[in-house]
């Protein structure tokens, strides 16, 4: 199976790195992997084996679809449609670069390579539908943000369009059952040409195999059945899968000290947030609650410090940017408030970090701050568990994240966008004794290890085994 996402193995991000761990252990299948490096669509066969330049990409169409990306479809999936800026040229570059990118694979592919795509996030939704009409190639799709609960009557027909992208694909794969119901209910109200069963978890189109009258009926049925009629065009199977991560791996990482990682952290228990200056992370948020803490519970100046791994984001866009400036503003009146000449409230470092440096630093962490208004799932809470040793750190999750849905239960539990719950859920955290602490850390990590990422890609492997079946058996019978 290919893999084909906008960012390549080894590129900076969670769930690249997961992929590309998922990818590797899975080699020897035949699997190529497609992606944008820059200006150039690429393709290679393994960590190891050389990449191969197959276009280069016009900066405008980069431009136009990173712009159409991040400025329309980001805040609109995320339920933030206030920082959506539409502009049609920019969705014409999104079409461009998505018939640009399936035009290479169908160039590209000789016939002794698998006709099956895995296809990564929303960059790409427009891909299963070119690949299938032009090539004659079957997709799945996984769908890393969220669906959103609502979209504004002035967005819907651009969000048709995506649906439709996503319902070319065998499967279409969700962090959580929230955002593949809220898929449901879109296609329910805006494209009455499909039909859906939510307990068969299901969309497929109106054209059945059969006679008229054995269409009808096997319509009538479809409501009850096991499963559903094979459709003449496409049938969609939502699956409900989130990411996991290589447990062992992240473990075995942290397992060496951290050292003097930070000369204001050497001595200073600390609490950790690791993510990028946007505004669904809720960083503006962390800021007024590491105030209000410290405000109501001033016992905890000089004692505790925030260490914010945090780094700006889709630099050149005016939403992030005023977002970071923001951000900036609001620290240096934290640090003014608050700082002493050997403390300062909040460490805010943008440095990157490696994999193994990064598992040090969450082994010392007193506590994970994960307080994202609304994230598709957030990687770095279960990175935090797999990587606590016997002296258990803390996790405090938003329930806005789709982690929550896996790990709330044993969480300090955040309300996204209140920064006075925040503080007085971290001042619980951090008051909480260590037979709790390690009581909650025991199932997290059972939680953890019981999602691994190995399963989550067998999940569609698997799936796309027994739609291979399915499609044999249909053959010979027919």
């Amino acid at each position: 199976m290919h893999i084909v996402s906008y960012r390549g193995p080894g590129m900076a991000g969670g769930v690249s790195a997961a992929l590309a761990r998922a990818w590797e252990s899975n080699l020897g299948s035949g699997g190529m992997w497609w992606y944008l490096a820059e200006d150039q669509l690429n393709m290679t066969a393994g960590p190891d084996s050389p990449v191969k330049t197959l276009a280069d990409l016009p900066a405008e169409v980069i431009k136009g679809h990173y712009r159409f990306c991040n400025e329309f479809l980001w805040p609109i999936m995320h339920d933030l449609p206030q920082y959506c800026n539409f502009v049609p040229e920019d969705r014409a570059y999104y079409d461009t670069f998505n018939q640009t990118l399936g035009w290479c694979i169908i160039r590209g592919f000789t016939q002794d390579l698998p006709k099956d795509f895995f296809v990564q996030d929303y960059q790409l939704a427009l891909l299963p539908a070119f690949l299938s009409a032009n090539g004659g190639f079957r997709s799945m799709v996984f769908w890393h943000i969220p669906w959103p609960k609502n979209v504004e009557p002035q967005h819907v027909r651009q969000i048709v369009d995506i649906a439709k992208g996503l319902l070319s694909a065998t499967a279409v794969g969700f962090h959580t059952e929230e955002y593949a119901q809220n898929f449901f209910n879109f296609v329910d109200e805006y494209l009455p040409q499909y039909s859906s069963s939510r307990d068969n978890m299901v969309i497929w189109s109106e054209t059945l195999v059969g006679t008229s009258a054995e269409r009808r009926a096997a319509h009538s049925a479809i409501r009850v059945a096991a499963r559903p009629p094979m459709p003449r065009t496409q049938l969609t199977r939502l699956v409900v899968a989130p990411l996991g991560i290589d447990f062992d791996h992240w473990s075995s990482l942290s397992s060496h000290p951290l050292g003097n990682w930070h000369p204001l952290l050497a001595k200073t228990p600390f609490i950790l947030s690791v993510d990028r200056a946007d505004y669904t992370k809720g960083v503006i948020d962390r800021i007024h609650a590491i105030d209000a803490l410290l405000t109501e519970h001033p016992e905890w100046i000089g004692r505790i410090a925030f260490a914010q791994i945090c780094g700006k984001t889709r630099t050149g866009l005016e939403s992030f940017d005023s977002y970071w400036d923001e951000c900036q503003s609001l620290n240096r009146r934290l640090q003014q408030k608050y700082s002493t000449e050997s403390w300062q409230p909040m460490i805010w470092l943008e440095s990157s970090y490696t994999s193994a440096e990064l598992a040090k630093i969450y082994r010392s962490a007193d506590m994970m701050l994960v307080n994202a208004v609304r994230d598709g799932l957030n990687l770095t809470a279960k990175e935090f568990v797999a990587c606590q040793d016997q002296r258990a750190g803390v996790l405090a999750l938003s329930r806005g994240t789709g982690a929550y849905d896996e790990l709330g239960s044993h969480t300090v539990n955040l309300d996204p966008g209140n920064s006075r719950q925040i503080a007085q859920s971290i001042h619980q955290g951090l008051m909480m004794g260590s037979h709790e602490r390690a009581w909650r850390m025991a199932m997290l990590k059972e939680k953890v290890k019981s999602n691994s990422l190995s399963g989550w890609w067998y999940t569609f492997a698997r799936l796309l085994i027994n739609t291979q079946e399915r499609e044999l058996e249909l053959k010979e019978t027919s």
